[in-house]
């Protein structure tokens, strides 16, 4: 096969946009279990049982959900010469229109005591209040072309001593020293934009030869440490708060080892899984960036603002995951059916969204055309 041919049939496998589908699923379980409860993980602090277990195995990949995210945009991107613009101008009205939706959604539901002080965050969005990942997203978007004619026009030598710089004060940093730097995650995005370029130009690298071995790997390592600190924390009476902040540095925080989890799961992705093209795949994973503005507006996460409810309205109040923690010995299958039920709900509310706006485009373009035609 011709490097075109390979290329092209790279281009047409919907690979890439499975495991899309697949980062969102992981940051939908991870804020159902941020909400759940009282909210503000106090899940993960409980002892250690079978639902804490699950817990840790299912809803504690957020952060590589997200990394996931930026990885698979920077592969695409780092190759190229420009961006598309009005994808960034369409993300910032998509979730603003999306905001206020369900702001009014919420007021006439009469769900929660909104009023005006929501509505304007809600006009606001995403540059006032909530989604920190949409803001650092188009930021990053932003900067892509910069990045674009950097690391294309680098040399070998001073692209691998850029990303070696940044790997060690960036995920490095992060992890030996649980503090936050001062680049924040968008800094973490350029990072990833910058790593992934110079792996795309070095194929059949270290970590992408044993990727599966590397992925499994950290996973194990992950889920052990996550288990061992809840056991360590609570047979030495340590706080649970204490607990909390080592138990978020482990999986929360875009350290190296969950920068290489992630990374090794693409090139899992890209390597074997060959699904081909698939129009049902791809069209689901364009719903991805509405399943993420549609469940985690900060009307459906608060804690007490403003006169809000002290308790979660999705995942707590709607879905009872915190209750359900408590009582019921099938709760890892209720957890797994929650996430899917809202991945699911938000990608059919995101779905009509995109029919709807293209209907209106395509109204407001047939009468353009009759204006002009008309004398």
């Amino acid at each position: 096969m011709s490097v075109n041919k390979a290329k092209n049939s790279l281009k047409r496998s919907s690979n890439f946009e499975l495991l899309r589908i697949l980062a969102m699923l992981m940051i939908v379980a991870s804020h159902a279990t941020q909400h759940s409860g009282s909210g503000a993980w106090t899940l993960i602090t409980k002892p250690f049982s079978l639902n804490v277990f699950a817990t840790y195995l299912f809803g504690t990949y957020g952060q590589t959900g997200v990394i996931l995210f930026i990885i698979i945009s920077s592969w695409f991107l780092c190759t190229s010469n420009s961006i598309h613009i009005n994808k960034a101008v369409r993300l910032y009205f998509q979730t603003m229109i999306s905001s206020v939706l369900i702001f009014l959604f919420v007021k006439f539901g009469d769900f929660e005591p909104v009023g005006i002080k929501e509505f304007i965050k809600a006009l606001l969005t995403p540059v006032y209040s909530g989604y920190w990942f949409i803001r650092t997203y188009l930021l990053f978007y932003i900067l892509v072309p910069f990045l674009q004619k950097a690391v294309q026009a680098a040399d070998e030598i001073t692209h691998r001593k850029l990303l070696l710089v940044l790997t060690i004060i960036l995920p490095v940093l992060h992890f030996f020293l649980p503090i936050s730097t001062e680049f924040g995650s968008a800094g973490d995005f350029v990072y990833i934009f910058i790593a992934v370029s110079y792996l795309k130009k070095h194929e059949g690298n270290f970590l992408e030869k044993h990727c599966r071995l590397i992925f499994i790997s950290l996973l194990t390592l992950m889920q052990f440490s996550l288990l061992g600190a809840n056991l360590f924390c609570y047979h030495f009476g340590f706080s649970t708060e204490f607990l909390k902040k080592v138990l978020l540095h482990i999986y929360a925080c875009h350290h190296i080892f969950v920068m290489l989890l992630s990374m090794s799961l693409f090139y899992i992705f890209k390597n074997y899984v060959k699904i081909g093209n698939s129009k049902t795949v791809n069209a689901i994973a364009k719903t991805t960036f509405g399943v993420y503005i549609f469940h985690e507006n900060p009307l459906y996460s608060s804690y007490g603002e403003n006169g809000l409810s002290d308790k979660a309205l999705l995942f707590e109040r709607w879905l009872h995951v915190g209750e359900h923690f408590e009582t019921d010995a099938f709760y890892p299958l209720y957890f797994l059916s929650c996430v899917l039920f809202v991945f699911v709900s938000c990608s059919l509310l995101e779905f009509l969204r995109q029919r709807m706006c293209g209907f209106v485009g395509y109204v407001f373009k047939k009468l353009s055309i009759k204006k002009m035609v008309l004398p």
